[in-house]
């Protein structure tokens, strides 16, 4: 077999894998060269049914070498290496692999991406936004499903009804990209869930790996849901309630819309097993016979869509949750500042009576005399309450009516603008309207101008054709007397040869 790559390879570190064979059933895990995979010189690599490759996306992506075999091997598609992709929040690609002709289907490709985000409380003590820690995890996953040749089933009976290890052989390639951590607990699931019987459906992985998406979702609303009851429970201890809530609020929306996008995968990936099925041709002499296990898939994704849509569900309570506590923070906050607000009331209302008093006896209307001990009033106190009492009436009337009078006035100064603008757009009209007057004024008289000077042309013409019509009757006439004279000449001489014939 030809190398996909030079021979020169790469100083890349293997991949880890894990291969399992069907028969003898078996597990296997080992480190495969990027030159090995695209060779297929280890053994147990080349001939497992189904194997997990794991690897780093951003390292494939700068290795030239690494990048090849895998484009090559797994018919990776280029947009799986853009940036579009890298920054997606979540996708799940499927396309068909075709033989030379592009009429047969010889396998699969597909690809997903989840992201999840893990919250937790860190128990820092401080009661404030540092009580709070997340981490970004994701699950980046290639399937390459070779389909089962038809060679190697037996004639004697149909697929379904062969024995396990006398059916043609599929083979599952799939790689696991970044967080070593959960894409080794997700690998570690799909070799414990595998059922051989399944293993002729390119979906038949995708349910082991939703599942752990779907718990690992399950950790992180739960998570946020501790963390809000935490606040709950212990309002009075943040100093800064806001700053926390906020955090709160704003890893409970990255919740949320990773919840979406993950039903929005389980749709697509729904349709696209669809698809496979009522495009896979059957194998079995029985065309009306039902395969369940295609079935028991779909049924599989069915549910852990319904368990996503509940997490979801969830999720936007707590988000609720944390808006409710916002909101009741904003009451408290506004509860203490209108007590603040009134005990600056109370303090002015106490102080207020004794300064207008201070200021009422300070004034000039009245006099104490200290050596006499005498007190002067004036008469002219009158005038303070002249003008006093008009003052304060004018500022009650005001206060009460004053946002009245002013919308009034508001309004009453748009409408002479308005009435304004009209007039200008009056007048403007107006003017044109003189201009277009003035303007066919003109063209009429230009068009009487122009009639008149046809008018003595005409009369010139008419005249010229009329002398030019009389010449030519003339002439007519003339041409005809001349015919006349030269027929009675002619009838003359007609004549006197025939009497001097006669005479003759």
């Amino acid at each position: 077999m030809m190398s996909l790559i030079s021979s020169r390879g790469c100083d890349c570190k293997s991949f880890r894998y894990q291969a399992w064979h069907k028969s003898p059933e078996g597990e296997f895990e080992g480190t495969i060269s990027a030159d090995a995979i695209a060779s297929d010189r280890s053994k147990h690599f080349a001939e497992a049914d189904v194997v997990i490759i794991y690897a780093k996306g951003d390292e494939v992506r700068k290795c030239y070498t690494c990048k090849k075999v895998f484009d090559e091997k797994f018919h990776i598609p280029p947009i799986w290496w853009t940036t579009l992709s890298r920054r997606s929040n979540g996708y799940f690609g499927y396309e068909n692999v075709l033989d030379a002709s592009g009429t047969n289907r010889t396998g699969t490709i597909s690809w997903l991406r989840f992201l999840m985000k893990h919250v937790n409380s860190a128990d820092s003590g401080h009661h404030n936004k540092n009580d709070i820690d997340y981490r970004w995890v994701k699950l980046n996953a290639f399937v390459r499903w070779y389909a089962p040749s038809d060679k190697a089933l037996s004639d004697k009976a149909p697929l379904d009804e062969a024995p396990l290890d006398e059916r043609p052989k599929s083979r599952t390639e799939i790689v696991l990209f970044d967080h070593p951590e959960f894409a080794q607990q997700v690998g570690d699931f799909i070799i414990e869930q595998l059922k051989p019987h399944e293993l002729s459906d390119p979906f038949w992985a995708y349910p082991a790996m939703v599942e752990k998406v779907a718990a690992l979702h399950d950790v992180c609303v739960w998570e946020s849901r501790t963390l809000i009851r935490n606040y709950e429970k212990h309002r009075t201890l943040y100093r800064d309630p806001f700053d926390y809530l906020h955090e709160v609020s704003r890893h409970s929306l990255h919740i949320n819309e990773t919840l979406h996008v993950a039903e929005s995968i389980l749709d697509s990936m729904q349709k696209y097993h669809d698809h496979f099925t009522a495009t896979e041709p059957s194998s079995n002499e029985k065309v009306d016979r039902f395969d369940p296990f295609p079935q028991n898939i779909k049924n599989r994704l069915g549910l852990l869509q319904t368990t996503l849509t509940h997490l979801r569900h969830r999720a936007e309570s707590n988000y609720e949750r944390v808006k409710a506590e916002i909101t009741l923070s904003f009451n408290k906050s506004s509860q203490i500042e209108s007590g603040a607000t009134r005990a600056i009331s109370l303090a002015g209302l106490l102080f207020l009576p004794a300064a207008y008093v201070t200021a009422l006896f300070s004034t000039s209307f009245f006099n104490f005399d200290a050596p006499t001990g005498i007190w002067g009033f004036s008469d002219k106190f009158w005038i303070y309450w002249a003008v006093t009492i008009p003052v304060t009436a004018l500022t009650i009337f005001l206060w009460f009516f004053g946002p009245m009078i002013l919308s009034f006035v508001v309004s009453y100064c748009k409408e002479i603008g308005t009435l304004l603008l009209d007039l200008i757009s009056i007048g403007r009209r107006d003017a044109m309207r003189l201009m277009e007057l003035e303007k066919q004024k003109k063209m009429r008289a230009k068009m009487n101008e122009n009639r008149k000077r046809d008018g003595k042309e005409g009369r010139k013409l008419a005249r010229r054709d009329y002398i030019r019509r009389l010449e030519d009757e003339e002439r007519e006439r003339i041409e005809k007397e001349r015919e006349e004279k030269e027929k009675k000449k002619e009838k003359g001489d007609r004549w006197n040869m025939a009497s001097a014939a006669s005479m003759v």
